[in-house]
């Protein structure tokens, strides 16, 4: 009965050993020994091996680096083992707390400080399942980023919380019914939880920056009419020799879809005029249009995000088009011939 019980209780420890939190700091169970105090723990280290420049509205997969960097900073004996036995589970016991440098477990989670910066969901999380003091991974961490349209420049971080478990502490087992059981791992590990953040700069760099503020005038089906379109530089840099072009669907048309605008400064609106036209049989409704801006920046040629607006077309001014006009003479001679056949009928009848 008493061996039972003495091996249920070293399942419990050894149940404890795996999952042991860093709530488990009172005293070992009984019917172990430790003979070493050690410390030491795991020191994650991150490296950012991509370009910590980004453009707006750039996306990029970023790469990511861990180091384990712990060391066993000091070693100090509380009990000195007398007979060669003791001698050698204590020095097994020293052996096993190298042990305590090892982040198991390891998540790495990267985040963003703004929201003009995401990481996308599905590439945020990764899992290893030990990294040892020394070891670098042999894979980096690939993260996908998305920088946003209107991303103010300037500077960001980027922050990587790495969570793990590591080997806080090993004791002998000392009772000489439970080492009959467990003689070839008489010991009882015992693991902490911790996390670290480690955050890397990121710089969005200065660039032209458009956005479309104004759109006046509409259209009449089977007219022609101008359209004003203002352009707004929201970016910090000069977009020099700069011109848009649009980009229309059926039923619209145009005959010049470029204009320029010229050297436009931050916080500077320029207007554009296009001229449009439509068929006389196009549906009144609102017509997306689609632009973007091209420019020179000190890197050469540039280009816009697609900005988009939309314009109206108004039923035409005219009476009538003439697949109007057809329709209302096709439903009238529809109605005179019923009408001629009806009076026919009656007159058949009366004879």
């Amino acid at each position: 009965m008493k061996k039972i019980i003495y091996v249920t209780l070293l399942l419990m420890i050894f149940s404890i050993s795996i999952g042991a939190s860093a709530g488990v700091t009172s005293v070992p169970p009984h019917n172990t020994i430790d003979y070493y105090e050690v410390s030491g723990m795991p020191n994650i280290r991150g490296s950012f091996l991509s370009n910590p420049e980004f453009e707006k509205g750039e996306t990029r997969v970023i790469e990511v680096n861990l180091a384990n960097k712990g060391v066993i900073q000091a070693l100090r004996i509380n009990v000195v083992p007398q007979d060669p036995p003791d001698i050698e589970l204590a020095q097994n016991e020293m052996e096993k707390e190298k042990m305590r440098t090892v982040a198991q477990g390891v998540k790495a989670e990267l985040g963003s400080s703004t929201d003009y910066i995401e990481v996308r969901p599905e590439t945020s999380v990764y899992t290893l399942k030990a990294l040892k003091p020394g070891m670098i991974l042999e894979h980096p961490l690939r993260y996908t980023i998305d920088i946003d349209n209107n991303a103010p420049a300037g500077n960001y971080s980027l922050n990587l919380a790495v969570s793990y478990s590591y080997q806080s502490q090993v004791r002998t087992v000392t009772n000489n019914e439970i080492l009959r059981d467990v003689a070839e791992n008489p010991y009882v590990s015992y693991y902490k939880n911790a996390s670290t953040s480690i955050t890397f700069p990121v710089e969005i760099k200065e660039s032209p920056n458009f956005e479309i503020t104004d759109s006046r005038g509409n259209i009449s089906a089977d007219e022609g009419s101008i359209i004003n379109i203002t352009y707004k530089n929201i970016g910090e840099n000069v977009a020099e020799d700069a011109s848009v072009k649009l980009v229309v669907m059926d039923p619209l048309e145009m005959e010049h879809s470029i204009a320029t605008l010229g050297d436009v400064k931050p916080d500077e609106t320029v207007t554009a005029s296009f001229e449009f036209s439509t068929g006389r049989d196009v549906i009144p409704k609102n017509y997306s249009i689609s632009s973007s801006v091209k420019y020179f920046d000190d890197e050469g040629i540039q280009y816009s995000n697609v900005l988009s607006s939309k314009v109206e077309v108004l039923p035409s001014d005219k009476w009538m088009s003439l697949s109007t006009l057809a329709l209302l003479i096709i439903m009238l001679l529809i109605i005179y011939l019923i009408g001629d056949t009806v009076k026919n009928k009656r007159n058949n009848k009366g004879v």
